[in-house]
């Protein structure tokens, strides 16, 4: 008889840096391969601030976050449950798709320093 498969370790989605002024939850995307860290805290006066669920794992955001990149290059996208869907204006190839998001790894040792 087949054992059953036991679940492997949870894997790591955001960064939570917490710093004087503000809260950010940093994660890689999918899509245009850039880090994206939106304020999760801090002063709505200042700079925008999204709500999130807090989990690490499978995190949600709202509202929908649209980052400009340069040269007209935009990723624009909505978190859900862990899984991103980039929106119709996002201008890399994953546009108008709903991927999972991008385990951290050794790549992003950086984050936690």
């Amino acid at each position: 008889m087949a054992q059953p498969e036991t679940p492997g370790p949870k894997v790591v989605a955001v960064r939570h840096e917490i710093t004087e002024d503000s809260d950010r939850a940093w994660f890689r995307c999918p899509g245009c391969g850039s880090y994206h860290a939106p304020h999760v805290s801090g002063d709505p006066n200042r700079h925008p601030v999204w709500r999130w669920n807090q989990n690490r794992v499978t995190p949600s955001f709202y509202p929908s976050i649209r980052v400009t990149l340069g040269e007209g290059q935009v990723c624009h996208f909505h978190v859900q449950d862990g899984r991103m869907q980039l929106l119709s204006d996002s201008s890399h190839p994953l546009a108008w798709k709903t991927v999972p998001m991008v385990p951290l790894d050794a790549e992003d040792a950086w984050l936690n320093e």
